[in-house]
């Protein structure tokens, strides 16, 4: 059982990577964007890879379905899960990472049992690892909800939360 749950994470890895190589060969839905980001909002996410923009999209598209499917209905709510999805990386525009070195990345983390986190010194490893508390250091000071920042922040922990807007997007983050 543990081999096909191994399996399936290897398998879905891959597919992540050649998602990333052929993100440049896709069009961006960035009339979906524009009307859920402000310009400044609009600006970071147009900072990012194309491979992240894409991603983000589908994150974002992602929470809206999954607080649909929580009861969640009011326009306005599912237009915040809609930027929560948009906005979660922007964190990684402090240290951009190629398609390479974040492969590496992932598979260092996995074989290394995540070890290398202890090299946080290294710009690729801390911005892997810490690229919710950047995103956190764009958003906190424009007046955006506690609660919103918070889970951008903490999209990655492995904490338990209340927080819905952080529950909803670590599941979308983690199908995307």
């Amino acid at each position: 059982m543990r081999i096909e749950g191994e399996y399936l994470k290897m398998s879905y890895r891959i597919k992540q990577f050649l998602w990333a190589i052929s993100a440049n060969f896709k069009e961006l839905d960035y009339s979906y964007v524009r009307s859920i980001l402000n310009d400044y909002e609009f600006s970071l996410f147009k900072r990012l890879k194309k491979g992240e923009q894409l991603h983000s999209i589908k994150v974002s598209k992602d929470c809206v379905n999954l607080a649909k499917r929580k009861g969640i209905n009011l326009e306005s709510e599912l237009k915040i899960f809609s930027k929560l999805g948009l906005l979660h990386d922007i964190g990684k525009l402090y240290y951009p990472l190629n398609i390479m070195t974040k492969s590496f990345l992932v598979l260092g983390k996995k074989i290394s049992k995540n070890r290398i986190s202890k090299f946080q010194n290294v710009k690729p490893i801390y911005i892997y690892y810490n690229h919710g508390d950047k995103a956190f250091d764009y958003l906190r000071e424009d007046g955006y909800d506690k609660e919103f920042v918070e889970a951008i922040r903490g999209h990655h922990s492995i904490k338990s939360s209340e927080n819905i807007l952080l529950c909803i997007l670590k599941e979308a983050d983690d199908m995307n």
